[in-house]
């Protein structure tokens, strides 16, 4: 046998090995970042639906409403190329959902509620949730404008929203943990609290005088600290007289001297 056809063969069979390995190498490349673009999108689509679930606790205009669910539409358009099934046809499904509630939104007179309808959470925990979710709906609104996918109008109105949402979740914050310091007798700290609730909802009443729901808190808030002064006044006078009476009872029980 001819040793030059064997090392060609050898050479062959060498090269074929090869090519082989970098198409496998190309190939898992390729799907490596398939699954990275895929990932990208999949937190897009995690982080708005997130945001979505809060839109009724932070009074999300129909506006912004329609920002998110253009995001979503624009992330599920990108997700289902990169994707395979049975998520190919979950995303789809997902898409026309949106579709639907875009096309929805789009055929109605845009709403914004108003943020004195704002209800305080049940406990801190939903406090720094609604705060979290915010912060995170401002970042994207931030981004959505500086590419272009917002009118100026439309931001400046939705962020001086915004601006005011955090202060009416300040206020409503500052009123919880007020409750909390009362109950717990700390008439110092639900006093310090409620002034500055109240100094608070003057910020509010000079961006909105005329919101009667304000005028109603404050008028609550004014009421809530005459409460607490006088029964801290009345708590300290308790303490007063009961260091008085104590000395009294203590010499009754002193020991006679004998003569």
């Amino acid at each position: 046998m001819d040793y030059s056809v064997i090392l060609i063969f050898v050479g062959c069979l060498i090269t074929i090995a090869i090519v082989i390995n970098h198409i496998q190498q190309q190939q898992l490349k390729i799907d490596r970042q398939r699954r990275q673009a895929l990932a990208q999108q999949r937190a897009i689509i995690d982080e708005t639906q997130t945001i979505l679930a809060y839109s009724t606790e932070l009074l999300l205009s129909d506006a912004v409403i329609n920002i998110l669910y253009t995001r979503l539409q624009t992330a599920y358009l990108h997700a289902i190329p990169l994707s395979k099934q049975p998520q190919k046809n979950n995303y789809k499904q997902a898409l026309d959902d949106i579709n639907t509630r875009i096309t929805s939104l789009a055929s109605r007179h845009h709403h914004s509620p108003s943020l004195s309808q704002f209800k305080q959470p049940n406990n801190e925990k939903q406090f720094r949730q609604l705060i979290q979710a915010l912060s995170c709906l401002n970042i994207i609104v931030r981004d959505e404008y500086t590419k272009g996918k917002i009118e100026p109008a439309t931001f400046n109105r939705e962020n001086n929203r915004f601006e005011q949402l955090i202060i009416h979740i300040k206020i409503e914050s500052l009123l919880f943990q007020a409750q909390e310091a009362y109950q717990s007798l700390r008439y110092d700290s639900a006093i310090q609290l409620l002034t500055k609730a109240k100094a608070n909802i003057a910020r509010l009443t000079k961006i909105n005088a005329r919101d009667i729901a304000l005028q109603r808190k404050a008028s609550q808030i004014k009421q809530m600290l005459l409460e607490i002064k006088a029964e801290a006044q009345l708590h300290i006078e308790a303490q007063q007289n009961a260091k008085q009476i104590n000395p009294e009872i203590e010499r009754l029980f002193e020991p006679k001297q004998k003569w």
